[in-house]
């Protein structure tokens, strides 16, 4: 595998991994510096080869290439020990405000090894590269070190041996900052200790204490009204907004936490029919208490998870943004993508995935993606795994997503080691909060397709069960 693509090993021991993302937006001075026409991220091929109790690993020298390179990887270490390479990452921003131009701050990347050990992966030379998703707003070095350009906000994304981790940064000139307090309550007045409450389009949060209050240092007033959205296992709300008290305390009052315990799928699929209830009626035989609606409804509240069947067109901003904070406080989501059809309907796709990570997803626009459909047996949180053990999805026609999307994020590959399905946990989301899958294709959840080891039914119910937090 490289870079998340996977492809089987041919009997002479020989290998041919196509289409292999090679972005070149900078040169070797990091971004901002002009494109040099090499591949930005340092790659590396890793095999894993498994026979009876043994498994075996076998990985190259990192290397970059230029697009439309073929590129040989030459000789592979063979060993029996899992290489010593991340296999997550998270980076963290020391100072998410910069109310200054000019000043600087750090962004920190800690690897996660297999062994579950930890080390600090900041620098180029431990092979991680970095993006801004505005430099006009914030630049970063190629050793993480962030300057503040212009005033608004910017994602900045790590990544490091396929692995990918996302903070933030707000940069507001001359901005007196404000502490954002409140308490977090059940409906009957009962605190809520240990909920997370973010800040709304800042990324900004922290944890209640155990009489429910909350306080939440340096939050911008220059970006208009402040709102919380707090979550905790099976409950969400978000408050009334209010205008910031800049230099002050700005009190948002009660939020108030709903137990939210019903899914919701809606949408209507490109030949314009509403067979979303398809999948409710799925939900509700696995003993979910499950609806159905062609649209989506302005009030979530009641709801734990929402599943999107939309392909007959994109969704509109208003229902983007929705979908949005409905992470955002926690809660699980699953998108429908589809194939060349329907591309205006994939755009919302990624419009919401980049939105809830900051990071250049590309969903679509790949062509018919063939069959078979084999699960990642080691994706994120075993939703290959339990309560169903899936070794292929009953896909019809996929179509296909690329980005930097790290291995455990992979769900599902068609022919060529093309992704056509994902999941995201709370790690992989700026606001560090819900979950979210991806299926490029909405066929299979209402007919019968390229049917193998797995019905429809058992995929459905591992996707809610991750979801769910289950």
């Amino acid at each position: 595998m490289v870079n998340g693509q996977t492809v089987q090993v041919g009997p002479d021991g020989s290998f041919r991994i196509p289409n292999v993302s090679a972005p070149d937006q900078f040169g070797s001075g990091g971004p901002g510096t002009p494109p040099d026409f090499v591949s930005d991220d340092v790659l590396r091929v890793i095999g894993i080869s498994t026979a009876g109790e043994t498994t075996r690993y076998a990985y190259s020298e990192p290397f970059q290439f230029a697009a439309g390179q073929a590129f040989n990887v030459g000789q592979m270490t063979i060993t029996d020990t899992a290489p010593p390479f991340p296999q997550t990452i998270m980076a963290a921003i020391d100072e998410p405000v910069l109310t200054e131009l000019g000043v600087t701050t750090s962004l920190r990347v800690t690897g996660t090894l297999i062994d579950g050990s930890e080390i600090d992966v900041s620098l180029r030379e431990a092979g991680t590269t970095y993006r801004t998703s505005n430099p006009a707003v914030a630049t970063i070095d190629q050793d993480g070190t962030v300057t503040a350009q212009g005033a608004g906000t910017a994602f900045l994304t790590a990544l490091n041996e396929g692995a990918t981790s996302v903070d933030q940064v707000i940069v507001a000139p001359g901005d007196p900052l404000t502490d954002v307090v409140g308490f977090v309550l059940l409906e009957d007045g009962t605190p809520v200790p240990g909920a997370q409450v973010v800040v709304v389009g800042q990324g900004l949060g922290s944890e209640t204490t155990g009489n429910g209050s909350f306080s939440i240092a340096d939050v911008a007033t220059t970006l208009g009204s402040i709102q919380v959205s707090a979550s905790s296992v099976g409950l969400g709300g978000t408050s009334t907004p209010v205008e910031p008290m800049p230099g002050l305390l700005t009190d948002v009052g009660i939020v108030t936490l709903e137990v939210a315990q019903s899914i919701l799928v809606f949408g209507i699929r490109i030949d314009g029919q509403s067979q979303g209830e398809g999948i409710a009626d799925f939900l509700v035989d696995l003993g979910y208490d499950a609806t159905y609606s062609v649209s989506l409804p302005a009030d979530l509240s009641p709801y734990a998870m929402i599943w999107s069947a939309q392909t007959v067109g994109p969704l509109s901003i208003e229902d983007e943004q929705a979908l949005i904070a409905f992470v955002e406080q926690g809660r699980g989501l699953n998108l429908s993508g589809e194939r060349p059809c329907c591309e205006a309907a994939n755009q919302s796709v990624e419009n919401v995935l980049v939105a809830l990570t900051g990071q250049p997803y590309q969903v679509g626009g790949l062509g018919d993606i063939s069959p078979p459909y084999s699960a990642n047996a080691t994706a994120v949180s075993g939703i290959t795994q339990q309560p169903n053990l899936l070794e292929e999805l009953p896909l019809c026609a996929s179509g296909g997503m690329s980005g930097p999307f790290s291995t455990e994020n992979i769900v599902a590959t068609g022919v060529g080691g093309q992704i056509v399905a994902a999941a995201l946990d709370s790690s992989d989301l700026v606001s560090q909060g819900g979950r979210v899958t991806v299926v490029m294709d909405t066929d299979w959840e209402f007919i019968a397709c390229n049917l193998g080891p797995n019905t429809t039914v058992e995929v459905v119910e591992n996707l809610t069960t991750f979801l769910l937090f289950q």
